[in-house]
């Protein structure tokens, strides 16, 4: 199968967004609104990955601690672990592709081109449908510079992204709630991420926020937004590294996989949502039918400290990392 990387270049898409929103109350978000949160999201990848400077699962790890040091950090964590476990435990991973060279030094810029790209590839909130997100198909960036990304480590960060990204529409929905709009625009997704303790030390490092302090104060009587500022942000430059815009974008959850396609399933350890019980989760849409259900996972970090790590030192002997040093 050929992919198309110049398409699908969202971590979350329109219709995946208002399904979440719309399991918490019955409102909307403007495609400005998602783009911020879209970029958000670009930026702690790319915090990610400057941190951990590394393709070793226990860095990567330690690198959303150190980004995230919240519960949200701590819980996106255990989200990811469960998902990694799945996909081992799924029989359908391939051995020959989770062997991960660590090359040094390390190519920053191009690592997390092609984490962005697969991450993209993986979602289950993007615009991609189950049929087209087959590993076999992952596009492989630099391949031929002897990068590459284990598609673990990829389904590791893309369950991070989603998780992280579910938590802020939540949030958003929530300020729509208190402003009393039905469409939730820019301002609500400014104001969500700064509220929220949770996301806020995270939010305060990025360029996105310096930008829409910028557009605001530019803007009188509480406009939205200009539509071009927000496309603007995804040639954003984050404070740690240059983040290109020509490479396109997309993001998991608990769940199971068949034949390389992510399916949701619940965990019943999650207490019940306080917005929503489980049982009044609709399943519309057959493409986006768990996204509800997934999103309550999400709500739970509104007001969880955090769960017991699930183990997995049977999973970190599936990594054989092996070391190059271009020096």
């Amino acid at each position: 199968m050929t992919v198309d990387s110049t398409k699908n270049t969202l971590y979350i898409s329109q219709r995946a967004a208002n399904a979440i929103i719309a399991d918490v109350a019955p409102y909307r978000i403007s495609s400005e609104a998602l783009s911020a949160i879209n970029n958000f999201l670009d930026e702690f990848l790319y915090f990610l990955i400057d941190s951990a400077r590394s393709l070793d699962l226990i860095r990567i790890k330690d690198a959303i601690s150190q980004v995230l040091p919240t519960s949200l950090g701590k819980n996106a964590i255990v989200e990811a672990e469960l998902e990694l476990k799945t996909y081992v435990e799924s029989g359908n991973s391939d051995h020959t592709k989770e062997k991960t060279i660590e090359i040094n030094p390390f190519p920053l810029q191009k690592v997390f081109e092609q984490f962005r790209v697969k991450c993209q590839f993986f979602s289950t909130l993007g615009e991609r449908g189950a049929d087209d997100r087959d590993p076999d198909s992952v596009p492989d960036l630099y391949a031929s510079e002897g990068i590459h990304i284990a598609p673990s480590l990829a389904i590791y960060l893309t369950a991070v992204l989603e998780y992280v990204g579910e938590y802020i529409l939540i949030l958003v929905a929530k300020a729509s709630e208190k402003q009393g709009v039905e469409v939730a625009r820019s301002q609500e997704v400014y104001s969500a991420l700064s509220e929220d303790s949770q996301i806020f030390p995270l939010f305060r490092r990025t360029n996105l926020k310096e930008q829409m302090e910028s557009q605001r104060e530019s803007t009188t009587n509480g406009n939205e937004y200009n539509s071009s500022t927000t496309s603007q942000l995804s040639t954003h430059l984050p404070k740690s590294g240059y983040i290109q815009s020509s490479t396109p974008r997309s993001p998991t959850k608990s769940s199971s996989y068949n034949g390389g396609i992510r399916q949701t399933s619940l965990d019943n350890s999650w207490p019940t949502s306080p917005v929503k019980s489980l049982s009044d989760y609709s399943r519309h849409s057959s493409e986006h039918k768990n996204v509800g259900m997934r999103s309550t996972k999400s709500m739970q970090s509104l007001q969880r400290q955090g769960d017991k790590e699930p183990d997995l030192r049977n999973v970190s002997s599936f990594f054989n990392t092996k070391s190059i040093d271009n020096n």
